[in-house]
């Protein structure tokens, strides 16, 4: 509530002076996270079922639009691999964001 300043005089300038991203940093960042989560479901398989999960995940990347997402995602692809192996506690909260991505850019979103 200290940082945003809730409830005071202030929070209307906030609020006032809010801007959304762009679509293509929105997009990106859905297919980060899809991405994430993809990851952690493939590293539990073995070659054949990582291969299926590859096709299911781009292929949903596609359904959702993420298609041109999905390219400029290759350059995290470092980012990806290191959270992974250094920070396996945020394997729920990808999930989480997976989800709510796929929410936000589905049919019903």
């Amino acid at each position: 509530m200290s940082n945003l300043r809730i409830l005071q005089p202030t929070a209307s300038e906030l609020l006032s002076g809010a801007k959304l991203r762009s679509q293509a940093e929105i997009d990106d960042y859905c297919a980060f996270c899809m991405t994430m989560r993809h990851q952690f479901q493939r590293s539990a398989l073995s070659g054949d079922g990582q291969a299926t999960l590859n096709r299911i995940h781009q292929s949903r990347l596609a359904d959702l639009g993420l298609n041109e997402a999905l390219q400029r995602l290759s350059e995290a692809e470092e980012e990806i691999a290191t959270l992974l192996c250094t920070v396996p506690s945020v394997k729920g909260l990808y999930v989480v964001r997976a989800m709510t991505a796929e929410w936000l850019l589905g049919e019903n979103g």
